[in-house]
């Protein structure tokens, strides 16, 4: 799926959540709605209200099984690369309509030479709640997000083995469109639909120095471009029986090349190599159980069904949701 096609889905992510919405009675939008975790990795659109923060740590044991070509062909490696991770997401509420968000993230890498636990890269997002759920409208949750990737995580400077580094470099920042609406359905079942957007608008170059984490020399003084990407995000939620909930993730994303630049003494920038572009697709299965509506568990496992020069990852994961 080109860019393009990426952009003619916004008309259709809208319509996917305008549509139910418009539909439902106004007595339905009244009913309670059931607690829930949220899906792994679609994010909540909904502003909390001022001075209320959602902590929701997780722990992920990442395999790394090989890799998509450029013709979508499945190559093992062997063997395959291990890695304890944990991410701390931390949202508060500044005001009826905005949000802050920080992602910080740590990981254990199992390989020889591994330094053992180190801080990986992290998030800052600004959350902005353009609607919001009214019984007389009908309306869903939409929002927008400005994120900004800080690379926290060590890429430069590494020892000879990139083994010790734990960021990519990536300084992007990313613009994302991001909705939810529910579902009342037969025998007090509860669908709640999430669906995000998002797209890089600024991937400016990062120097790097000697060894990093995109296997450069020793004496490798130059700079680095992370490719841009924009993705699709679309995830269902399920109420069971008590409170389970079943839940169910789509991602799709698509990223441009990266590339890497040398500096020569005395000559002009030369391009040294990177990384080509391609897609992934991930699906991501889980389930939780809610205590009640400021704390809930989620578990699931992410794990990428196809892609084109991307890795094959499975991800199995579990978080806890706690509201303050």
């Amino acid at each position: 799926m080109p860019i393009k096609s990426i952009w003619r889905a916004v008309p259709v992510l809208l319509a996917s959540t305008l549509w139910p919405a418009s539909v439902t009675l106004a007595a339905e939008d009244a009913r309670p709605r059931p607690a829930f975790t949220g899906p792994l990795d679609a994010l909540n659109p909904t502003a909390l209200p001022p001075g209320i923060w959602v902590i929701e740590p997780y722990l992920s044991w990442n395999r790394g099984n090989g890799s998509f070509d450029d013709h979508r062909r499945y190559h093992h490696a062997s063997p395959a690369s291990r890695q304890w991770g944990l991410a701390l997401p931390i949202q508060y509420g500044i005001t009826r309509n905005l949000s802050l968000h920080l992602i910080l993230s740590a990981a254990d890498r199992q390989a020889p030479g591994s330094p053992g636990v180190r801080a990986g890269d992290s998030i800052v997002r600004l959350l902005y709640q353009l609607t919001h759920p009214d019984p007389q409208r009908s309306l869903p949750v939409i929002s927008l997000t400005l994120a900004q990737a800080i690379p926290s995580g060590r890429y430069q400077h590494l020892q000879a083995s990139a083994v010790d580094g734990m960021g990519s470099g990536s300084r992007n920042t990313v613009l994302g469109i991001n909705s939810q609406t529910y579902f009342w359905l037969p025998r007090d079942h509860v669908l709640r639909l999430r669906a995000n957007l998002y797209w890089t608008v600024l991937a400016p170059l990062t120097g790097l120095r000697g060894h990093t984490a995109w296997n450069t020399p020793a004496d490798f003084d130059g700079s680095l471009r992370v490719g841009r990407q924009a993705s699709l995000d679309v995830a269902g939620e399920y109420t069971l029986k008590g409170p389970w909930v079943l839940v169910g993730e789509v991602i799709y994303s698509r990223f441009m090349p990266t590339r890497l630049y040398r500096n020569p003494p005395g000559q002009d920038r030369q391009r040294f190599g990177g990384a080509p572009g391609g897609d992934s697709l991930v699906l991501a299965p889980a389930i939780e159980y809610n205590w009640n509506a400021w704390i809930g568990l989620i578990a699931g496992v992410e794990f990428t069904a196809t892609g084109r020069n991307s890795s094959h990852r499975v991800t199995p994961q579990i978080a806890l949701n706690m509201v303050f």
